[in-house]
């Protein structure tokens, strides 16, 4: 491979348009990530009983949020 094929392939619109694909996926899971893991430590802390009721809650609301 030659400095031209990395030119011509970093020139490509076509690499553009999926760089900001991939960015948009790792934008989405880091979102997920932040907004997931402290509503799991808040579960996995609770006691045994409202632990429950907190899981059944996230499972019902959840997908009516997004």
């Amino acid at each position: 491979m030659t400095l031209e094929t990395y030119q011509f392939f970093f020139s490509d619109p076509i690499y553009s348009e999926f760089c900001q694909i991939v960015l948009m996926a790792l934008a989405t899971t880091l979102i997920c990530l932040m907004m997931a893991y402290p509503l799991a430590l808040l579960i996995a802390r609770s006691p045994k009983k409202s632990r429950d009721l907190m899981v059944l809650l996230v499972i019902l609301l959840l997908p009516a949020i997004s």
